[in-house]
């Protein structure tokens, strides 16, 4: 038995920053992290600062981590949302740890990629807004200068680009900590494969990932032939004047598609893997617990949805079969 250490006894945390009471806690098993409407804290105990437990004074450590909350669409459908459901998982507590770890890994991911967007739509917008109302000043008669143009646009596509990818990569890991597959897969087509040869590709969980596999390997390849191109690449266009006289906004695509406005795509993508996260779960969940659960999923409408803890699914389950006590078993 380990000799007690003044690090040892309890504490009080009181969080004064922020609006509001708190509204959700999660452990990671490595820290706690306090969510308030706008605001997120993260809690080190001395355990994680000194394992080795050479400070008997080890203190507890509170920091504000991020200047968003549970009204952020991210943290809470992504992880604050999936952390409620895995009441229904079956899962041990080992096991729902690192399916937290997970989520919270997406959750990061996605928050980064959340703010290249916001930094590069918002630069976007205010030239655009600009141009409306000044337009572009003439200089030596038929020279547009200066014309519209994001600074470092290629480099903060290319950033929001590494997030998202680095986000697939966590949400392609949630299904092998559900089901024995021989390993982890960051590669939604392979993942598919997977599943097929692992649980049969008329499960719903299967066919969820193939849906997904086209929309998800788009924004694999946008990472993929920005930082390796070959006779495949990513293009990413600045403002641009059109022989009609108009100017185009900033547009990328892969070559031989069609070019979409980045601020419209941006937004866009983010949605959508935020939609992909929290439907697998769902999807891996009543996997897992079928035999003995049948389940049934609320969809909260955008207009009844909490703006300050705006989930959007809820998951209910019901014990399949009910016993007498006594009966006998057919």
């Amino acid at each position: 038995m380990r000799n007690r250490m003044p690090r040892d006894a309890g504490g009080a945390i009181e969080i004064t920053e922020g609006t509001g009471p708190i509204r959700a806690m999660v452990s990671t098993g490595e820290f706690l992290e306090i969510y308030k409407v706008d605001k997120t804290f993260r809690v080190a105990s001395p355990e994680s600062i000194d394992p080795g437990r050479t400070n008997p004074n080890a203190p507890f450590t509170v920091s504000i981590v991020q200047n968003v909350g549970t009204s952020n669409l991210i943290v809470a459908r992504v992880l604050l949302q999936g952390d409620q459901m895995l009441n229904f998982s079956g899962a041990t507590q080992d096991e729902a740890t690192a399916i937290r770890k997970q989520l919270h890994r997406c959750k990061e991911c996605l928050l980064r990629s959340e703010t290249a967007s916001t930094e590069v739509c918002s630069e976007i917008k205010a030239i655009t807004e600009k141009v409306t109302l000044t337009g572009v000043p003439f200089e030596r008669g038929r020279v547009l200068k200066p014309f519209p143009h994001v600074e470092n646009l290629e480099a903060d596509c290319s950033t929001f680009l590494v997030e998202v990818n680095r986000a697939i990569k966590a949400i392609s890991g949630l299904p092998s900590l559900f089901i024995p597959l021989e390993r982890a897969d960051n590669n939604f087509d392979h993942l598919g494969e997977r599943l097929t040869k692992k649980i049969g590709e008329d499960e719903a969980v299967t066919k969820f990932v193939k849906s997904c596999a086209v929309g998800i390997s788009r924004l694999v390849d946008m990472r993929n032939y920005l930082e390796h191109p070959s006779e495949k690449r990513t293009v990413i266009n600045n403002f641009r004047l059109l022989p009609d006289g108009k100017l185009s906004p900033p547009a990328w695509h892969l070559s031989g598609e069609a070019p979409v406005q980045i601020t419209d795509d941006m937004p866009s993508i983010i949605d959508f893997l935020i939609r992909v996260s929290e439907e697998l779960l769902v999807h891996l969940i009543m996997y897992r617990g079928r035999e003995r659960l049948t389940f049934a999923v609320q969809e909260i409408p955008d207009d009844q949805m909490d703006r300050d803890f705006p989930v959007k699914y809820k998951l209910l389950a019901y014990l399949r079969h009910f016993q007498n006590p006594g009966q006998a078993t057919p």
